[in-house]
């Protein structure tokens, strides 16, 4: 490589004088010639000749000294060196630049249950938290971002604190038995519960039953809390056949009533569908039963109630039906049940006023079922909500 001086121009030998002559010599003894600087003012010369090439040399130098370091290669994760400048035999050199920043990682990433990774220095980031809500990672030094935190853990719910945690099937606030809500947090039997703090009531068993037909009866309880009781203004839920029947064969006989509920637009989940029948029994006190339907087919429900049974043996009864009206139970997203009435707005509805216009009878075998006119006012709803 050739370096030039600050001039930039070579340095070259003075050119010879020509005014100068060989100095006469004496040729010794072997055929030598020893010559002679004859004139003083070429003594002066070959002494400054001397002198210019150490100059030369010394430049040359600093020129080199200072070309390793402007070539040197950066130097990852040092600091960034200043600018020096020298001075060498009337030149300006300017000093090499430090080297680059470290370069950028990430930290360490947090155990389950340890502090997120520290940083490394040199503009890193910060480790991230391990699970369970531990701390971030420290940002590396020089300003860098700290590490995220973890992801936040969650503490067992306490039996009593009337709020609903895993295991609990209800939290009444209190550690009491026998109240419906265990001291384990545990709904006891016979009880239904709901809502956090958990209000708990006994399970609705009386008299209520699953209808399948005139003598299929089966007893069973209301596996929910109703919250609300509201008219199906908004066609939930309408009649769409009601029929009252009888039945004699072999000795037995029955009295019935009967009806099939169309579901439509719940707005939620459609808990049961059924009837309400207000009674009188042989000693004419008064009772109410409650009649859960079965599906039948998609949003038809098909429900009833048996007021006269007769035959040999036991199981024998003759009721005098009163009044009735008909429910539809729906829960919506925030877990509380709405029990939604077909009821003559709340007046219930009678056989006389049912079949004060004669319906349709209908015989098969040992059955007949009259079903009610379309003119009966039960089917007001159907009228409006009916495709």
């Amino acid at each position: 490589m050739s370096h030039l001086p600050a001039s930039g121009r070579a340095l070259a030998p003075p050119a010879a004088d020509p005014g100068r002559r060989k100095s006469p010599g004496l040729v010794p003894a072997g055929g030598r010639v020893e010559s002679k600087l004859c004139c003083p003012h070429l003594r002066e010369w070959s002494r400054l000749r001397a002198l210019m090439k150490k100059v030369v040399s010394f430049a040359l130098a600093g020129i080199f000294v200072a070309d390793l370091v402007a070539c040197g290669s950066p130097d990852t994760g040092s600091s960034g060196g200043g600018t020096t400048t020298t001075s060498t035999g009337g030149g300006t050199v300017t000093g090499g630049a430090g080297g680059g920043g470290g370069q950028t990682i990430t930290g360490d990433t947090g155990g389950a249950t340890v502090t997120g990774g520290t940083g490394g220095v040199g503009g890193q980031t910060g480790g991230t938290g391990g699970v369970g809500g531990q701390t971030g990672g420290t940002g590396g030094v020089g300003g860098q971002t700290g590490g995220t935190g973890g992801v936040g853990g969650f503490v067992d719910g306490v039996c009593g604190d009337g709020v609903l945690s895993p295991g609990e099937t209800c939290d009444d606030g209190n550690t009491l038995g026998g109240d419906g809500c265990s001291a384990a947090c545990i709904i006891e039997s016979g009880f239904l519960c709901s809502g956090a703090p958990s209000v708990c009531q006994p399970a609705m068993c009386d008299d209520v039953a699953s209808w399948l037909g005139p003598d299929m009866t089966f007893g069973t309880c209301f596996g929910y809390l109703v919250s609300t009781n509201a008219d199906a203004n908004n066609c939930e839920l309408y009649v769409d056949v009601f029929g009252r029947g009888t039945y004699s064969v072999n000795g037995f006989s029955a009295k019935w009533i009967e009806a099939d509920l169309r579901v439509q637009s719940p707005n939620g989940q459609v808990m049961g569908a059924g009837l309400l029948v207000n009674y009188l029994d042989a000693a004419s006190l008064s009772h109410t039963a409650w009649r859960l339907g079965a599906e039948t087919s998609p949003g038809l429900w098909h429900t009833g109630f048996t007021w006269t049974k007769s035959g040999p043996g036991n199981g024998n009864f003759s009721f005098a039906v009163v009044d009735f009206a008909f429910f539809l139970d729906v829960k919506s997203a925030d877990g509380m049940v709405s029990r939604l009435w077909i009821s003559a707005n709340g007046q219930n509805y009678t056989l006389d006023e049912t079949y004060a216009t004669p319906g349709t009878i209908e015989s098969g075998g040992s059955t007949t079922i009259e079903y009610a006119s379309d003119m009966a006012s039960l089917f007001d709803q159907k009228h409006v909500c009916s495709p």
